[in-house]
Protein backbone atom coordinates (compact mmCIF):
# COMPACT_ATOMS: atom_id res chain seq x y z
CA UNK A 1 0.00 0.00 0.00
CA UNK A 2 0.78 3.77 -0.01
CA UNK A 3 0.70 3.42 3.96
CA UNK A 4 4.36 1.32 3.72
CA UNK A 5 5.63 2.15 -0.16
CA UNK A 6 6.02 6.56 0.40
CA UNK A 7 8.20 5.61 3.70
CA UNK A 8 10.22 2.85 1.87
CA UNK A 9 10.70 5.46 -1.05
CA UNK A 10 12.13 7.59 0.98
CA UNK A 11 14.18 5.20 3.31
CA UNK A 12 15.94 5.24 -0.32
CA UNK A 13 14.49 1.25 -1.33
CA UNK A 14 14.23 -0.48 -4.27
CA UNK A 15 10.48 -0.43 -4.96
CA UNK A 16 10.57 -2.76 -7.93
CA UNK A 17 12.28 -5.06 -5.72
CA UNK A 18 10.11 -4.81 -3.18
CA UNK A 19 7.27 -4.64 -5.94
CA UNK A 20 8.55 -7.86 -7.25
CA UNK A 21 8.66 -9.74 -4.25
CA UNK A 22 5.47 -8.98 -3.58
CA UNK A 23 4.01 -10.22 -6.87
CA UNK A 24 6.11 -13.19 -6.83
CA UNK A 25 4.53 -14.02 -3.28
CA UNK A 26 1.20 -13.34 -4.55
CA UNK A 27 1.47 -15.61 -8.00
CA UNK A 28 2.65 -18.69 -5.44
CA UNK A 29 -0.95 -17.75 -3.40
CA UNK A 30 -2.87 -18.17 -6.34
CA UNK A 31 -6.17 -20.06 -6.49
CA UNK A 32 -5.19 -22.74 -8.47
CA UNK A 33 -2.08 -23.60 -5.74
CA UNK A 34 -3.04 -26.90 -4.29
CA UNK A 35 -3.08 -26.07 -0.16
CA UNK A 36 0.00 -28.05 0.45
CA UNK A 37 2.19 -26.12 -1.89
CA UNK A 38 -0.08 -22.54 -0.71
CA UNK A 39 2.66 -20.21 1.27
CA UNK A 40 -0.24 -18.61 3.06
CA UNK A 41 -2.83 -21.88 3.47
CA UNK A 42 -0.15 -24.03 4.39
CA UNK A 43 1.33 -21.89 7.23
CA UNK A 44 -2.15 -20.77 8.43
CA UNK A 45 -2.97 -24.78 8.56
CA UNK A 46 0.27 -24.98 10.74
CA UNK A 47 -0.69 -22.43 13.16
CA UNK A 48 -4.24 -23.06 13.49
CA UNK A 49 -4.04 -27.06 13.94
CA UNK A 50 -1.00 -26.70 16.53
CA UNK A 51 -3.11 -23.69 18.22
CA UNK A 52 -5.88 -26.48 18.65
CA UNK A 53 -3.41 -29.14 20.03
CA UNK A 54 -2.31 -26.79 22.78
CA UNK A 55 0.82 -24.87 20.87
CA UNK A 56 -0.74 -21.99 21.31
CA UNK A 57 2.35 -19.45 21.47
CA UNK A 58 3.70 -18.65 18.01
CA UNK A 59 6.89 -17.85 19.13
CA UNK A 60 8.65 -15.95 15.58
CA UNK A 61 12.97 -16.01 15.26
CA UNK A 62 14.24 -13.95 12.43
CA UNK A 63 18.20 -13.44 11.73
CA UNK A 64 19.43 -9.79 11.86
CA UNK A 65 17.49 -7.95 8.69
CA UNK A 66 14.35 -9.88 9.00
CA UNK A 67 14.59 -8.75 13.03
CA UNK A 68 11.71 -5.85 12.96
CA UNK A 69 9.22 -8.12 10.97
CA UNK A 70 8.00 -9.91 14.45
CA UNK A 71 6.69 -6.54 15.86
CA UNK A 72 4.25 -6.60 12.77
CA UNK A 73 3.74 -10.09 12.75
CA UNK A 74 3.10 -9.83 16.43
CA UNK A 75 0.48 -7.64 15.90
CA UNK A 76 -1.37 -8.74 13.09
CA UNK A 77 -1.98 -12.29 14.92
CA UNK A 78 -2.54 -10.33 18.04
CA UNK A 79 -4.95 -8.17 16.99
CA UNK A 80 -6.48 -10.86 14.43
CA UNK A 81 -6.64 -13.90 16.77
CA UNK A 82 -7.24 -13.00 20.07
CA UNK A 83 -10.49 -12.72 21.02
CA UNK A 84 -13.93 -15.06 22.15
CA UNK A 85 -11.49 -16.85 24.62
CA UNK A 86 -9.42 -17.84 22.09
CA UNK A 87 -5.83 -17.07 20.64
CA UNK A 88 -3.19 -17.82 19.23
CA UNK A 89 -0.11 -15.84 21.43
CA UNK A 90 2.59 -14.01 19.32
CA UNK A 91 6.28 -14.18 20.93
CA UNK A 92 8.97 -12.26 18.81
CA UNK A 93 12.61 -10.80 20.13
CA UNK A 94 14.52 -12.24 23.04
CA UNK A 95 17.41 -14.87 22.45
CA UNK A 96 16.83 -18.32 21.63
CA UNK A 97 16.61 -20.28 24.94
CA UNK A 98 17.79 -23.87 25.07
CA UNK A 99 15.33 -26.45 24.05
CA UNK A 100 14.55 -27.98 27.89
CA UNK A 101 13.63 -24.20 28.65
CA UNK A 102 10.33 -24.04 26.56
CA UNK A 103 7.18 -25.85 27.51
CA UNK A 104 5.41 -27.95 24.61
CA UNK A 105 3.28 -24.85 23.93
CA UNK A 106 4.95 -23.70 21.68
CA UNK A 107 5.39 -23.90 17.66
CA UNK A 108 8.85 -21.86 16.33
CA UNK A 109 8.28 -19.77 13.10
CA UNK A 110 12.12 -19.28 11.36
CA UNK A 111 12.54 -16.55 8.91
CA UNK A 112 16.01 -16.96 7.77
CA UNK A 113 17.91 -14.09 5.15
CA UNK A 114 20.22 -16.36 3.14
CA UNK A 115 22.69 -13.60 3.38
CA UNK A 116 22.71 -12.60 6.99
CA UNK A 117 25.95 -12.61 8.75
CA UNK A 118 24.17 -14.49 11.54
CA UNK A 119 22.42 -17.85 9.69
CA UNK A 120 24.75 -19.91 11.15
CA UNK A 121 24.41 -19.58 14.33
CA UNK A 122 20.81 -18.92 14.62
CA UNK A 123 20.49 -22.25 12.09
CA UNK A 124 22.27 -24.38 14.85
CA UNK A 125 19.62 -23.42 17.61
CA UNK A 126 16.53 -23.22 15.45
CA UNK A 127 18.10 -27.48 14.70
CA UNK A 128 18.32 -27.86 18.25
CA UNK A 129 14.92 -27.20 18.99
CA UNK A 130 13.68 -29.17 15.77
CA UNK A 131 15.94 -32.18 17.47
CA UNK A 132 14.20 -31.71 20.81
CA UNK A 133 11.17 -32.06 18.81
CA UNK A 134 9.77 -28.70 19.03
CA UNK A 135 7.51 -27.96 15.86
CA UNK A 136 9.26 -25.43 13.95
CA UNK A 137 8.30 -24.04 10.37
CA UNK A 138 11.38 -22.09 8.61
CA UNK A 139 10.72 -19.62 6.31
CA UNK A 140 13.91 -18.97 3.67
CA UNK A 141 14.24 -15.68 2.27
CA UNK A 142 16.43 -14.74 -0.27
CA UNK A 143 16.95 -11.05 0.78
CA UNK A 144 15.75 -8.40 2.56
CA UNK A 145 13.40 -7.58 -0.14
CA UNK A 146 11.54 -10.48 0.13
CA UNK A 147 9.92 -8.96 3.39
CA UNK A 148 7.27 -7.81 0.85
CA UNK A 149 6.49 -11.14 0.26
CA UNK A 150 5.90 -12.23 3.63
CA UNK A 151 3.40 -9.35 4.52
CA UNK A 152 1.05 -11.23 2.21
CA UNK A 153 2.05 -14.32 3.45
CA UNK A 154 1.52 -13.98 6.81
CA UNK A 155 -1.66 -12.08 5.85
CA UNK A 156 -3.40 -14.36 4.23
CA UNK A 157 -2.15 -17.39 6.66
CA UNK A 158 -3.60 -15.34 9.71
CA UNK A 159 -6.72 -15.44 7.48
CA UNK A 160 -6.46 -19.00 7.76
CA UNK A 161 -5.45 -19.60 10.58
CA UNK A 162 -8.61 -17.52 12.24
CA UNK A 163 -10.97 -19.35 10.25
CA UNK A 164 -10.29 -22.80 11.01
CA UNK A 165 -9.98 -21.77 14.67
CA UNK A 166 -13.55 -20.46 13.89
CA UNK A 167 -12.52 -16.74 14.54
CA UNK A 168 -13.16 -13.47 12.55
CA UNK A 169 -9.84 -12.17 12.06
CA UNK A 170 -10.78 -9.26 10.46
CA UNK A 171 -13.11 -8.57 13.36
CA UNK A 172 -11.21 -6.03 15.65
CA UNK A 173 -13.23 -5.15 18.28
CA UNK A 174 -10.46 -3.77 21.07
CA UNK A 175 -9.52 -1.54 17.61
CA UNK A 176 -12.30 -0.17 17.25
CA UNK A 177 -13.58 -0.03 20.95
CA UNK A 178 -9.69 1.95 21.51
CA UNK A 179 -10.88 4.29 18.46
CA UNK A 180 -14.49 5.16 20.38
CA UNK A 181 -12.69 6.12 23.52
CA UNK A 182 -10.20 8.63 21.58
CA UNK A 183 -13.25 10.08 19.83
CA UNK A 184 -14.87 10.79 22.71
CA UNK A 185 -11.52 12.26 24.33
CA UNK A 186 -11.16 14.19 21.89
CA UNK A 187 -14.34 15.73 21.16
CA UNK A 188 -14.18 16.41 25.64
CA UNK A 189 -10.53 18.44 24.86
CA UNK A 190 -12.67 20.38 21.87
CA UNK A 191 -15.57 21.03 24.11
CA UNK A 192 -13.77 22.09 27.79
CA UNK A 193 -10.11 22.74 26.32
CA UNK A 194 -8.73 20.85 29.01
CA UNK A 195 -8.15 16.48 29.23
Amino acid sequence: SYFGLVPAALMGLDLDELWNNAKHMMDASHENIPGQHHPGISLGVVMAVLAQQGRDKLTIYSTQSMAAFGDWAEQLVAESLGKLGKSLVPIVGGMIATPAEYLTDRLFVYLRVDDDSDCEEMDGKVRALREAGHPRVTLRLPSKYAIAGEFFRWEFATAVAGSLMKINPFNQPDVESAKTEARKITEEYEKTGSL
